[in-house]
């Protein structure tokens, strides 16, 4: 049975209604710690580096900003492993069973005993999707999609094996990929107008796209018999 995207969204809609002003409110959290992304991507802006302090002329100063470039990478990669992806799971925690009344689910995944296996699960994850990216972009595409539903059977049951999480993504997201694929499409019209304000608009907007994805997950694992909450 095709995925109905608009199923999907009047779901997300009727959730919404009664949980905006906390969903709006983690969401927010995630935008302005994590950025906009579960593979969140890293970018450094030569043009806006202040941080140079010292007069250095020609291929001191080239140096000296690829080894800051080098290091803020290496920081903010860190944090993506340790803090940012297991926020992200939080997140999904909150969307897809969670305290609906409370950000506490926010941090979900610093409050148990199965925090490194959140992180291990999700680093795996990470390096799986790079790793496929470096064979021309489009296997890594291919990848992200196929472990699209990782973070939610995380948050789910943080305990579960690394390989079973991600066995049961890709069974999940087995001939579902292009209809998920559609669905972000779908999407375009709203992330235009979320970009307006600087993108703040973006932050009233962030908990339908969230919201969205939570059912997808509800639909997949209804098909795969997976018991979800």
């Amino acid at each position: 049975m095709p995925i109905n995207r608009i199923k999907l969204k009047d779901n997300a809609k009727d959730f919404l209604r009664s949980h905006y002003i906390f969903a709006t409110i983690i969401c927010a959290i995630i935008l302005i710690i994590c950025g906009n992304d579960t593979f969140l991507s890293i970018r450094f802006d030569w043009n806006t580096n202040q941080v140079i302090y010292f007069s250095f002329s020609g291929i001191l100063m080239f140096l000296t900003r690829i080894i800051f470039s080098i290091i803020t990478w290496v920081i903010i990669y860190i944090l993506r492993i340790f803090v940012f992806n297991p926020l992200v799971v939080g997140k999904a925690r909150y969307f897809t069973g969670g305290n609906y009344d409370s950000v506490g689910d926010l941090f979900y995944a610093f409050s148990g005993s199965h925090y490194f296996n959140i992180v291990k699960t999700m680093f795996v994850r990470d390096i799986m999707v790079f790793v496929w990216t470096l064979f021309f972009v489009i296997p890594g595409i291919y990848k992200m999609y196929q472990y699209r539903m990782v973070v939610y059977l995380l948050a789910e049951d943080p305990s579960m094996d690394t390989l079973e999480i991600l066995r049961l993504s890709k069974e999940m997201t087995m001939g579902r990929k292009m209809e998920i694929f559609y669905l972000d499409l779908s999407f375009i019209g709203w992330r235009f107008v979320g970009s307006f304000l600087g993108g703040l608009l973006l932050f009233f907007i962030q908990p339908y796209f969230d919201a969205t994805y939570a059912q997808l997950y509800f639909e997949l694992c209804d098909e795969r018999d997976y018991i979800a909450y």
